[in-house]
Protein backbone atom coordinates (compact mmCIF):
# COMPACT_ATOMS: atom_id res chain seq x y z
CA UNK A 1 0.00 0.00 0.00
CA UNK A 2 1.55 3.42 -0.96
CA UNK A 3 0.46 7.07 -0.05
CA UNK A 4 2.07 9.72 -2.23
CA UNK A 5 1.89 13.32 -0.70
CA UNK A 6 2.43 16.52 -2.88
CA UNK A 7 4.00 20.04 -2.56
CA UNK A 8 7.58 21.24 -4.01
CA UNK A 9 10.26 18.38 -3.80
CA UNK A 10 13.35 19.35 -1.68
CA UNK A 11 13.61 16.14 0.98
CA UNK A 12 11.82 12.43 1.30
CA UNK A 13 10.52 10.35 4.08
CA UNK A 14 9.31 7.27 3.77
CA UNK A 15 7.12 5.65 6.31
CA UNK A 16 6.37 1.90 6.08
CA UNK A 17 4.91 -0.64 8.56
CA UNK A 18 7.14 -3.39 10.38
CA UNK A 19 4.33 -6.32 10.15
CA UNK A 20 2.41 -7.79 7.40
CA UNK A 21 4.96 -6.79 4.56
CA UNK A 22 2.73 -3.79 3.84
CA UNK A 23 4.79 -1.15 2.65
CA UNK A 24 4.31 2.96 3.72
CA UNK A 25 5.30 5.53 1.55
CA UNK A 26 5.45 8.91 2.70
CA UNK A 27 6.79 12.08 0.45
CA UNK A 28 7.68 14.84 2.49
CA UNK A 29 7.99 18.06 1.16
CA UNK A 30 9.80 21.02 2.69
CA UNK A 31 11.27 24.39 1.83
CA UNK A 32 14.92 26.19 3.27
CA UNK A 33 16.19 28.95 2.98
CA UNK A 34 19.71 27.14 5.06
CA UNK A 35 22.38 24.91 3.83
CA UNK A 36 21.41 22.26 1.52
CA UNK A 37 20.48 19.96 4.26
CA UNK A 38 19.11 16.63 2.78
CA UNK A 39 16.32 14.37 4.41
CA UNK A 40 15.73 11.18 2.20
CA UNK A 41 14.01 7.75 3.54
CA UNK A 42 14.80 3.98 2.98
CA UNK A 43 12.43 1.18 2.86
CA UNK A 44 12.10 -1.53 5.79
CA UNK A 45 10.32 -4.95 5.56
CA UNK A 46 9.59 -7.10 8.43
CA UNK A 47 6.62 -9.04 10.01
CA UNK A 48 7.76 -9.74 13.30
CA UNK A 49 5.48 -6.71 15.26
CA UNK A 50 2.60 -4.85 15.02
CA UNK A 51 4.29 -1.38 14.95
CA UNK A 52 4.63 1.39 12.51
CA UNK A 53 8.15 2.25 11.61
CA UNK A 54 9.58 5.66 10.32
CA UNK A 55 13.09 5.54 8.99
CA UNK A 56 14.58 8.96 8.66
CA UNK A 57 18.07 9.59 7.35
CA UNK A 58 19.57 13.30 7.43
CA UNK A 59 22.68 14.37 5.50
CA UNK A 60 25.08 17.46 5.23
CA UNK A 61 24.07 18.76 8.34
CA UNK A 62 27.14 20.52 9.04
CA UNK A 63 26.35 22.57 12.57
CA UNK A 64 24.96 21.88 15.57
CA UNK A 65 21.01 21.30 15.30
CA UNK A 66 17.69 20.21 16.92
CA UNK A 67 15.37 17.79 14.97
CA UNK A 68 11.51 17.67 15.78
CA UNK A 69 8.77 15.84 14.64
CA UNK A 70 5.26 16.09 15.79
CA UNK A 71 2.61 13.67 14.84
CA UNK A 72 -1.13 13.83 15.10
CA UNK A 73 -2.69 9.85 15.47
CA UNK A 74 -6.28 8.92 14.21
CA UNK A 75 -7.10 5.35 15.45
CA UNK A 76 -9.65 3.56 16.93
CA UNK A 77 -9.08 2.50 20.69
CA UNK A 78 -11.19 -0.21 20.36
CA UNK A 79 -8.78 -1.79 17.72
CA UNK A 80 -5.56 -0.26 19.03
CA UNK A 81 -3.63 0.81 21.99
CA UNK A 82 -0.67 3.11 21.71
CA UNK A 83 1.75 1.49 24.10
CA UNK A 84 5.52 2.91 23.43
CA UNK A 85 7.38 5.23 21.23
CA UNK A 86 11.08 4.19 20.82
CA UNK A 87 14.11 6.20 18.80
CA UNK A 88 17.25 4.17 17.47
CA UNK A 89 20.19 6.26 15.83
CA UNK A 90 23.70 5.35 14.43
CA UNK A 91 24.59 8.27 16.93
CA UNK A 92 24.45 8.58 20.29
CA UNK A 93 22.73 11.53 19.96
CA UNK A 94 20.03 13.35 22.75
CA UNK A 95 16.49 11.93 21.76
CA UNK A 96 13.63 12.03 23.44
CA UNK A 97 10.03 10.90 22.32
CA UNK A 98 7.21 11.23 24.25
CA UNK A 99 2.95 10.54 23.82
CA UNK A 100 0.08 12.98 25.02
CA UNK A 101 -3.26 11.23 24.14
CA UNK A 102 -3.16 10.62 19.96
CA UNK A 103 0.05 13.27 19.54
CA UNK A 104 3.49 12.39 19.61
CA UNK A 105 6.26 15.12 20.16
CA UNK A 106 9.82 13.43 19.30
CA UNK A 107 13.06 15.41 19.26
CA UNK A 108 16.54 14.63 18.52
CA UNK A 109 19.74 17.42 19.46
CA UNK A 110 23.57 16.75 18.71
CA UNK A 111 25.88 19.32 20.29
CA UNK A 112 28.08 19.02 17.56
CA UNK A 113 28.32 19.69 13.91
CA UNK A 114 26.47 16.79 11.93
CA UNK A 115 28.88 16.20 8.42
CA UNK A 116 27.86 12.63 8.95
CA UNK A 117 24.70 10.54 7.48
CA UNK A 118 22.07 10.67 10.31
CA UNK A 119 20.13 7.14 10.72
CA UNK A 120 17.42 7.15 12.84
CA UNK A 121 14.31 4.91 13.35
CA UNK A 122 11.04 6.01 14.89
CA UNK A 123 9.17 3.16 16.37
CA UNK A 124 5.55 2.98 17.32
CA UNK A 125 4.23 -0.02 19.05
CA UNK A 126 0.50 -0.80 19.23
CA UNK A 127 -1.30 -3.27 20.77
CA UNK A 128 -4.03 -5.31 19.00
CA UNK A 129 -7.39 -5.71 20.27
CA UNK A 130 -9.11 -7.13 17.66
CA UNK A 131 -8.51 -9.15 14.46
CA UNK A 132 -8.97 -7.74 11.35
CA UNK A 133 -7.81 -4.74 9.93
CA UNK A 134 -7.46 -1.88 12.26
CA UNK A 135 -6.74 1.86 10.25
CA UNK A 136 -4.41 4.40 11.60
CA UNK A 137 -3.88 7.76 9.97
CA UNK A 138 -2.25 10.64 10.56
CA UNK A 139 -0.78 13.97 10.50
CA UNK A 140 1.82 16.13 11.20
CA UNK A 141 5.52 18.41 11.03
CA UNK A 142 9.32 18.18 11.04
CA UNK A 143 11.57 20.85 11.91
CA UNK A 144 15.25 20.97 11.45
CA UNK A 145 16.61 23.74 13.40
CA UNK A 146 20.24 24.86 12.45
CA UNK A 147 22.51 27.28 14.75
CA UNK A 148 23.59 29.52 11.99
CA UNK A 149 19.98 29.57 9.88
CA UNK A 150 16.69 29.81 9.94
CA UNK A 151 14.45 26.73 10.93
CA UNK A 152 13.84 24.22 8.33
CA UNK A 153 10.17 23.64 8.06
CA UNK A 154 9.08 20.22 6.46
CA UNK A 155 5.18 19.58 6.38
CA UNK A 156 3.44 16.50 6.27
CA UNK A 157 -0.01 15.68 4.17
CA UNK A 158 -2.42 12.97 5.57
CA UNK A 159 -0.95 9.46 6.29
CA UNK A 160 -2.62 5.91 7.11
CA UNK A 161 -1.76 2.53 7.77
CA UNK A 162 -3.57 -0.80 8.13
CA UNK A 163 -2.26 -3.52 10.57
CA UNK A 164 -3.16 -6.93 8.92
CA UNK A 165 -4.27 -10.26 10.45
CA UNK A 166 -2.02 -12.18 8.26
CA UNK A 167 0.67 -12.06 5.58
CA UNK A 168 0.10 -10.49 2.61
CA UNK A 169 1.73 -13.22 0.43
CA UNK A 170 -0.53 -16.18 -0.50
CA UNK A 171 -0.61 -19.99 -0.56
CA UNK A 172 -1.83 -21.82 -3.33
CA UNK A 173 -3.03 -25.07 -2.54
CA UNK A 174 -1.67 -26.88 -5.92
CA UNK A 175 -3.12 -30.78 -5.02
CA UNK A 176 -5.92 -31.89 -2.42
CA UNK A 177 -6.25 -35.35 -2.80
CA UNK A 178 -8.72 -37.53 -0.59
CA UNK A 179 -8.12 -40.74 0.88
CA UNK A 180 -9.42 -43.63 -1.29
CA UNK A 181 -11.21 -45.64 1.17
CA UNK A 182 -11.85 -45.87 5.04
CA UNK A 183 -8.94 -46.34 7.19
CA UNK A 184 -6.28 -45.70 4.52
CA UNK A 185 -3.82 -43.15 4.61
CA UNK A 186 -3.03 -42.38 1.32
CA UNK A 187 -4.14 -38.47 1.29
CA UNK A 188 -2.04 -35.76 -0.18
CA UNK A 189 -1.43 -32.14 -0.09
CA UNK A 190 0.68 -29.63 -2.02
CA UNK A 191 0.96 -26.11 -1.50
CA UNK A 192 2.90 -23.37 -3.00
CA UNK A 193 3.72 -20.07 -1.58
CA UNK A 194 3.17 -16.45 -3.26
CA UNK A 195 4.35 -12.89 -3.54
CA UNK A 196 6.51 -12.91 -0.25
CA UNK A 197 10.10 -13.20 -0.04
CA UNK A 198 12.43 -16.20 -0.62
CA UNK A 199 13.71 -18.80 1.52
CA UNK A 200 9.91 -19.93 2.49
CA UNK A 201 10.06 -21.95 5.96
CA UNK A 202 7.04 -24.69 6.18
CA UNK A 203 5.79 -26.01 9.48
CA UNK A 204 2.98 -28.42 9.14
CA UNK A 205 0.92 -30.01 12.28
CA UNK A 206 1.97 -33.74 11.32
CA UNK A 207 5.46 -32.01 11.85
CA UNK A 208 6.50 -31.78 8.18
CA UNK A 209 8.44 -29.30 6.53
CA UNK A 210 8.07 -29.43 2.98
CA UNK A 211 5.50 -28.24 0.64
CA UNK A 212 4.15 -31.72 -0.27
CA UNK A 213 2.83 -33.98 2.68
CA UNK A 214 1.61 -37.70 1.26
CA UNK A 215 0.43 -40.28 3.45
CA UNK A 216 -2.24 -38.53 5.04
CA UNK A 217 -5.69 -39.58 6.62
CA UNK A 218 -8.81 -38.08 6.83
CA UNK A 219 -8.55 -35.18 9.12
CA UNK A 220 -7.58 -31.26 9.54
CA UNK A 221 -4.19 -30.02 8.50
CA UNK A 222 -2.78 -26.91 9.82
CA UNK A 223 0.35 -25.24 7.84
CA UNK A 224 2.04 -22.55 8.89
CA UNK A 225 4.76 -20.80 6.46
CA UNK A 226 7.08 -18.01 7.05
CA UNK A 227 9.37 -16.54 4.95
CA UNK A 228 12.81 -14.12 5.25
CA UNK A 229 11.43 -11.49 7.03
CA UNK A 230 9.53 -13.12 9.43
CA UNK A 231 6.73 -13.04 7.96
CA UNK A 232 4.19 -15.98 8.48
CA UNK A 233 0.85 -17.17 6.94
CA UNK A 234 -1.37 -19.87 8.05
CA UNK A 235 -4.26 -21.99 7.10
CA UNK A 236 -6.34 -25.09 7.27
CA UNK A 237 -6.62 -28.26 4.80
CA UNK A 238 -8.83 -30.72 5.32
CA UNK A 239 -8.24 -33.97 3.51
CA UNK A 240 -11.67 -36.12 3.04
CA UNK A 241 -12.58 -39.94 1.77
CA UNK A 242 -13.37 -39.69 -1.80
CA UNK A 243 -17.03 -41.47 -2.02
CA UNK A 244 -16.72 -45.25 -2.49
CA UNK A 245 -19.51 -46.29 -4.58
CA UNK A 246 -18.34 -49.91 -5.98
CA UNK A 247 -19.90 -53.10 -4.75
CA UNK A 248 -18.25 -55.96 -3.64
CA UNK A 249 -18.10 -58.71 -5.38
CA UNK A 250 -19.28 -62.14 -3.82
CA UNK A 251 -18.13 -65.37 -4.45
CA UNK A 252 -19.78 -68.32 -2.93
CA UNK A 253 -19.08 -72.30 -2.80
CA UNK A 254 -21.30 -74.98 -2.93
CA UNK A 255 -21.25 -77.33 0.07
CA UNK A 256 -22.49 -80.75 2.00
CA UNK A 257 -23.33 -80.42 5.86
CA UNK A 258 -24.32 -83.32 7.95
CA UNK A 259 -26.45 -82.87 10.73
CA UNK A 260 -24.76 -83.74 14.15
CA UNK A 261 -25.79 -86.03 17.26
CA UNK A 262 -28.56 -83.72 18.16
CA UNK A 263 -29.81 -83.37 14.74
CA UNK A 264 -28.65 -79.22 14.01
CA UNK A 265 -26.01 -77.98 12.34
CA UNK A 266 -24.92 -74.07 11.98
CA UNK A 267 -23.51 -72.65 9.24
CA UNK A 268 -21.07 -69.05 8.95
CA UNK A 269 -20.51 -66.85 6.27
CA UNK A 270 -17.01 -68.15 5.50
CA UNK A 271 -18.16 -71.67 5.56
CA UNK A 272 -19.94 -70.69 1.83
CA UNK A 273 -17.46 -67.56 1.04
CA UNK A 274 -15.13 -68.31 -1.70
CA UNK A 275 -13.00 -65.39 -1.86
CA UNK A 276 -15.23 -62.50 -2.36
CA UNK A 277 -13.59 -59.07 -2.37
CA UNK A 278 -13.83 -55.31 -2.36
CA UNK A 279 -11.67 -52.26 -3.70
CA UNK A 280 -11.86 -50.41 -0.24
CA UNK A 281 -11.92 -53.80 2.08
CA UNK A 282 -15.24 -55.82 3.71
CA UNK A 283 -16.58 -54.62 6.71
CA UNK A 284 -18.73 -57.92 7.24
CA UNK A 285 -20.26 -60.80 5.72
CA UNK A 286 -24.29 -62.51 6.63
CA UNK A 287 -25.40 -65.56 5.66
CA UNK A 288 -28.98 -66.43 5.69
CA UNK A 289 -30.43 -68.84 6.65
CA UNK A 290 -27.28 -70.35 8.55
CA UNK A 291 -29.51 -72.86 10.63
CA UNK A 292 -30.36 -76.50 9.84
CA UNK A 293 -32.29 -79.86 11.48
CA UNK A 294 -33.94 -82.68 10.77
CA UNK A 295 -36.16 -80.61 8.57
CA UNK A 296 -34.04 -79.41 6.27
CA UNK A 297 -32.89 -82.11 4.72
CA UNK A 298 -31.82 -81.95 0.76
CA UNK A 299 -30.60 -79.14 -0.88
CA UNK A 300 -31.43 -75.60 0.51
CA UNK A 301 -30.46 -72.14 -1.04
CA UNK A 302 -28.74 -69.70 1.05
CA UNK A 303 -27.78 -66.12 1.04
CA UNK A 304 -24.33 -64.68 1.53
CA UNK A 305 -24.53 -60.58 1.29
CA UNK A 306 -20.92 -58.93 1.93
CA UNK A 307 -21.34 -55.33 3.06
CA UNK A 308 -18.08 -52.88 2.34
CA UNK A 309 -16.80 -50.47 4.65
CA UNK A 310 -18.32 -47.87 3.33
CA UNK A 311 -22.19 -49.55 3.49
CA UNK A 312 -21.80 -50.80 -0.25
CA UNK A 313 -22.95 -54.55 -0.85
CA UNK A 314 -24.06 -57.31 -2.87
CA UNK A 315 -25.47 -60.80 -2.42
CA UNK A 316 -25.29 -64.32 -3.90
CA UNK A 317 -26.50 -67.78 -3.51
CA UNK A 318 -25.03 -70.91 -2.91
CA UNK A 319 -26.44 -74.63 -1.91
CA UNK A 320 -26.22 -76.47 0.76
CA UNK A 321 -26.75 -79.96 0.61
CA UNK A 322 -28.30 -81.57 4.30
CA UNK A 323 -27.38 -84.84 5.15
CA UNK A 324 -28.89 -86.66 8.41
CA UNK A 325 -25.99 -88.13 9.56
CA UNK A 326 -27.21 -92.28 9.19
CA UNK A 327 -25.18 -94.20 7.60
CA UNK A 328 -27.06 -97.44 6.37
CA UNK A 329 -25.32 -100.76 4.85
CA UNK A 330 -27.72 -103.19 3.73
CA UNK A 331 -28.25 -106.41 1.00
CA UNK A 332 -31.16 -107.73 -0.18
CA UNK A 333 -32.37 -111.13 -1.28
CA UNK A 334 -34.85 -111.89 -4.15
CA UNK A 335 -38.30 -113.96 -3.67
CA UNK A 336 -37.58 -117.52 -5.01
CA UNK A 337 -41.10 -118.67 -4.25
CA UNK A 338 -43.76 -117.60 -6.47
CA UNK A 339 -46.52 -119.16 -3.79
CA UNK A 340 -44.58 -118.17 -0.79
CA UNK A 341 -42.89 -114.66 -0.36
CA UNK A 342 -39.56 -115.24 1.28
CA UNK A 343 -37.37 -112.14 -0.20
CA UNK A 344 -35.55 -110.17 2.42
CA UNK A 345 -34.12 -107.11 3.15
CA UNK A 346 -30.69 -107.74 5.81
CA UNK A 347 -29.06 -104.44 7.60
CA UNK A 348 -25.35 -104.80 7.57
CA UNK A 349 -24.58 -101.73 9.18
CA UNK A 350 -27.18 -98.56 10.59
CA UNK A 351 -24.72 -95.73 12.28
CA UNK A 352 -25.23 -92.00 12.56
CA UNK A 353 -27.78 -89.92 14.51
CA UNK A 354 -29.13 -90.38 17.43
CA UNK A 355 -30.17 -94.25 18.19
CA UNK A 356 -32.67 -96.00 18.57
CA UNK A 357 -34.00 -96.42 15.37
CA UNK A 358 -37.33 -97.69 13.42
CA UNK A 359 -38.38 -98.08 9.98
CA UNK A 360 -40.92 -97.52 7.49
CA UNK A 361 -41.31 -99.46 4.04
CA UNK A 362 -43.48 -98.91 1.49
CA UNK A 363 -44.24 -101.24 -1.83
CA UNK A 364 -46.42 -99.43 -4.18
CA UNK A 365 -46.79 -96.62 -2.55
CA UNK A 366 -48.54 -99.01 0.45
CA UNK A 367 -47.28 -98.93 3.79
CA UNK A 368 -46.00 -102.85 4.70
CA UNK A 369 -44.27 -101.40 8.03
CA UNK A 370 -44.42 -98.67 10.04
CA UNK A 371 -42.94 -98.05 13.63
CA UNK A 372 -41.03 -100.69 14.12
CA UNK A 373 -37.37 -100.46 15.61
CA UNK A 374 -34.61 -101.85 13.48
CA UNK A 375 -30.68 -102.31 13.94
CA UNK A 376 -27.89 -103.64 12.73
CA UNK A 377 -28.19 -107.42 11.95
CA UNK A 378 -32.21 -107.22 11.61
CA UNK A 379 -33.74 -108.66 8.92
CA UNK A 380 -36.71 -107.15 7.28
CA UNK A 381 -38.28 -110.81 5.90
CA UNK A 382 -41.27 -112.50 4.00
CA UNK A 383 -40.77 -110.06 0.98
CA UNK A 384 -42.14 -110.14 -2.42
CA UNK A 385 -40.65 -108.91 -5.60
CA UNK A 386 -40.77 -105.49 -6.03
CA UNK A 387 -39.55 -101.70 -5.99
CA UNK A 388 -39.37 -101.16 -1.89
CA UNK A 389 -38.99 -97.67 -0.77
CA UNK A 390 -37.21 -98.07 3.16
CA UNK A 391 -36.91 -95.05 5.18
CA UNK A 392 -34.91 -95.25 8.56
CA UNK A 393 -35.79 -92.04 10.85
CA UNK A 394 -33.46 -91.83 14.38
CA UNK A 395 -34.57 -90.40 17.53
CA UNK A 396 -34.31 -86.68 16.77
CA UNK A 397 -36.37 -87.41 13.78
CA UNK A 398 -33.93 -87.14 10.83
CA UNK A 399 -33.91 -90.16 8.32
CA UNK A 400 -32.06 -91.53 5.56
CA UNK A 401 -33.91 -93.09 2.34
CA UNK A 402 -33.11 -96.15 0.27
CA UNK A 403 -34.62 -97.59 -2.81
CA UNK A 404 -34.66 -101.13 -2.78
CA UNK A 405 -35.48 -103.96 -5.21
CA UNK A 406 -36.97 -107.30 -4.82
CA UNK A 407 -36.48 -109.43 -7.78
CA UNK A 408 -37.96 -112.57 -8.26
CA UNK A 409 -36.40 -115.94 -9.21
CA UNK A 410 -37.30 -118.51 -11.97
CA UNK A 411 -36.12 -121.34 -9.57
CA UNK A 412 -39.36 -123.78 -8.44
CA UNK A 413 -37.23 -125.34 -6.39
CA UNK A 414 -33.65 -124.79 -4.45
CA UNK A 415 -30.63 -126.65 -5.47
CA UNK A 416 -30.71 -128.48 -1.65
CA UNK A 417 -34.00 -130.32 -2.81
CA UNK A 418 -32.21 -131.89 -5.33
CA UNK A 419 -29.10 -132.42 -3.30
CA UNK A 420 -26.87 -130.70 -5.54
CA UNK A 421 -25.71 -128.25 -3.03
CA UNK A 422 -24.85 -129.53 1.10
CA UNK A 423 -22.52 -128.13 3.54
CA UNK A 424 -21.24 -130.47 5.98
CA UNK A 425 -20.17 -131.26 8.76
CA UNK A 426 -22.47 -128.94 10.47
CA UNK A 427 -21.36 -127.85 13.00
CA UNK A 428 -18.10 -127.77 11.96
CA UNK A 429 -15.37 -126.71 14.25
CA UNK A 430 -13.32 -125.26 11.09
CA UNK A 431 -12.78 -126.98 8.37
CA UNK A 432 -16.35 -127.48 6.18
CA UNK A 433 -17.08 -129.32 3.33
CA UNK A 434 -19.55 -127.91 0.28
CA UNK A 435 -20.19 -130.58 -1.98
CA UNK A 436 -21.63 -129.87 -5.43
CA UNK A 437 -23.74 -132.18 -7.87
CA UNK A 438 -24.85 -129.93 -11.24
CA UNK A 439 -26.33 -131.97 -14.56
CA UNK A 440 -23.72 -130.06 -15.91
CA UNK A 441 -20.31 -128.27 -15.68
CA UNK A 442 -20.64 -124.54 -14.73
CA UNK A 443 -19.39 -121.84 -13.19
CA UNK A 444 -20.36 -121.03 -9.70
CA UNK A 445 -19.22 -118.04 -7.03
CA UNK A 446 -18.65 -119.18 -3.36
CA UNK A 447 -19.13 -116.31 -0.74
CA UNK A 448 -18.89 -116.89 3.25
CA UNK A 449 -21.20 -113.98 4.83
CA UNK A 450 -21.44 -113.25 8.65
CA UNK A 451 -24.63 -112.22 10.50
CA UNK A 452 -23.91 -108.70 9.98
CA UNK A 453 -24.17 -108.92 6.19
CA UNK A 454 -20.21 -108.51 6.18
CA UNK A 455 -18.73 -110.41 2.67
CA UNK A 456 -16.11 -112.39 4.65
CA UNK A 457 -14.76 -114.60 2.00
CA UNK A 458 -15.35 -115.45 -1.95
CA UNK A 459 -14.29 -117.07 -5.02
CA UNK A 460 -14.85 -118.47 -8.03
CA UNK A 461 -14.43 -121.68 -9.25
CA UNK A 462 -15.42 -124.09 -12.47
CA UNK A 463 -17.21 -126.80 -11.23
CA UNK A 464 -17.44 -130.48 -12.82
CA UNK A 465 -20.97 -132.07 -12.29
CA UNK A 466 -19.77 -133.66 -8.82
CA UNK A 467 -16.70 -131.67 -6.64
CA UNK A 468 -16.39 -131.26 -3.54
CA UNK A 469 -14.99 -127.83 -2.72
CA UNK A 470 -13.04 -127.27 1.30
CA UNK A 471 -13.38 -124.24 3.43
CA UNK A 472 -11.05 -123.58 6.43
CA UNK A 473 -13.62 -121.16 8.63
CA UNK A 474 -11.00 -121.65 11.70
CA UNK A 475 -9.92 -117.72 11.37
CA UNK A 476 -13.70 -116.35 12.08
CA UNK A 477 -15.22 -116.55 15.79
CA UNK A 478 -17.98 -119.35 17.04
CA UNK A 479 -21.56 -118.50 15.67
CA UNK A 480 -23.30 -118.78 12.60
CA UNK A 481 -22.41 -117.87 8.98
CA UNK A 482 -23.90 -118.19 5.53
CA UNK A 483 -22.59 -120.13 2.70
CA UNK A 484 -23.75 -118.35 -0.48
CA UNK A 485 -23.37 -120.22 -3.95
CA UNK A 486 -23.71 -118.19 -7.02
CA UNK A 487 -25.09 -120.01 -9.82
CA UNK A 488 -26.51 -118.84 -13.28
CA UNK A 489 -27.02 -115.18 -11.91
CA UNK A 490 -29.10 -116.73 -8.79
CA UNK A 491 -28.45 -117.13 -5.02
CA UNK A 492 -28.74 -119.79 -2.62
CA UNK A 493 -28.07 -120.10 1.30
CA UNK A 494 -26.67 -122.55 3.45
CA UNK A 495 -26.59 -122.03 7.41
CA UNK A 496 -23.51 -123.07 8.95
CA UNK A 497 -22.44 -122.98 12.73
CA UNK A 498 -18.75 -122.70 13.82
CA UNK A 499 -17.86 -124.08 17.17
CA UNK A 500 -14.19 -123.86 18.20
Amino acid sequence: MYFILSGPLSKKLFIMKKINISLLLLTLFFSTNAQESLVKAETIQSCSSDTIVIPVIIENLDSVATISLGLDLDYDTSQLTLIGCELSSNLNLLSNCSIMEKHLTIGWFSTVPLDIELDTLVVLKFLRINSGCASLEWEGSCYITDVDQDPIIVNFVDGEACFLNEAIFTIDILEQDPVSCLGQSDGSILVNANDGSSNYLYQWSTGGTGPLQDNLAVGTYELTISDSNGCTSEIQVDILQQIDTISPTVLTQDITIILDVNGEYSISPEHIDNGSFDNCGIDSMIIYPSEFDCDSLGEKIVTLTVIDNDGNQNQETAIVTVESGIYLEQHSEAQSDNTNPNGFIFIDNLFGGLSPYSYYLELNDSAIFNGNTISIGDTINSLSSGEYKLVITDSNGCSITEFITIEFTTATSSINEHEGFSVFPNPTNGLTKIALDFYQPTNIEIRIINTNGQLLMAFSEYSSTNKTLYIDLSGFSSGMYYVNLVLNEKSYFEKVVLLK
